[in-house]
C-alpha cells in the first residue's frame, strides 16, 4: 500500500508525463508484485525467507487485499486530489483573470496615440498588447473592473497584485521579441541613423 500511495503521489505531482515517468511510477508497482511472486520461492533453495513462503498465493488470493490495494491509496490521496482539482480549475481561472487585469492596469498608462504607437510603447513595458488589440476591434465589458472592485475590497491592492506573482507572464506559449532585454532597445537603433541619405555601397 505504502508503494502504491507513494507513486501515486508523485504522478499527482508531475506536470508533464514522459515514458520516463510511465517507467518509474507504474514500473515501481509491477517491480514490487515481481518481487512478491519470485521471493517467497528463494526458500528452501537458498536459506533465506523461510517465513515468506507461500506468502504470494496468500496475498494474491486475499480478497481484503485487493480491497485495500484500491481503497487505502485513495483515502490517502484524497486531499492531493481535491487540492490538485481546485488549482487546476479555480485558481487557474483566478489567475488568468489577475493577468489580464494586470495587462489592463498597465495598458492605462499608455498614452495616446495610434494603436500602433500604443502597442509599441506596450511592447517597450514588456506587457502583452493582446488585451489592446482585442479591445479595438470589439466592444470593451465591464465585467473585468466589477471584478477588480470585488478582489480589491476583500483581499485588497496588494494581494490582488501578489496572489498570481508573475501572472503576466504567459505560461500557453513563447512570443519572440527581437530587442530581448537588450542594453540598446530596437526602437533607439533605428532612431540613431538618419533614414534620408543613402546608403554607401558595400564591398
Amino acid at each position: 500500500y505504502v508503494v502504491v500511495t507513494v507513486c501515486l503521489k508523485a504522478g499527482l505531482e508531475h506536470t508533464a508525463w514522459t515514458w520516463l515517468s510511465h517507467l518509474a511510477i507504474w514500473g515501481s508497482i509491477g517491480c514490487w508484485f515481481l518481487f512478491l511472486t519470485i521471493y517467497p520461492h528463494v526458500y528452501p533453495t537458498l536459506p533465506l525467507a523461510s517465513d515468506m513462503v507461500g506468502m504470494d498465493s496468500a496475498v494474491y488470493g486475499c480478497g481484503i487485499f485487493w480491497f485495500g490495494f484500491l481503497l487505502i491509496p485513495m483515502i490517502a490521496l484524497t486531499r492531493d486530489i481535491a487540492w490538485k482539482m481546485q488549482v487546476s480549475s479555480v485558481f487557474f481561472i483566478l489567475c488568468h483573470k489577475v493577468a489580464e487585469l494586470l495587462d489592463s492596469h498597465v495598458a492605462k498608462r499608455v498614452t495616446a496615440g495610434t494603436l500602433r504607437e500604443q502597442v509599441m510603447q506596450m511592447e517597450q513595458m514588456q506587457v502583452d498588447p493582446g488585451r489592446l488589440i482585442r479591445a479595438s476591434i470589439r466592444p470593451k465589458s465591464t465585467d473585468r473592473s466589477a471584478f477588480v472592485r470585488i478582489m480589491r475590497r476583500s483581499m485588497g491592492s496588494q494581494a490582488l497584485l501578489n496572489l498570481c506573482l508573475g501572472a503576466n507572464v504567459r505560461t500557453n506559449g513563447y512570443a519572440f521579441s527581437q530587442e530581448e532585454h537588450g542594453a540598446v532597445s530596437q526602437s533607439q537603433l533605428i532612431r540613431a541613423y538618419d533614414s534620408t541619405r543613402r546608403k554607401p555601397d558595400g564591398r
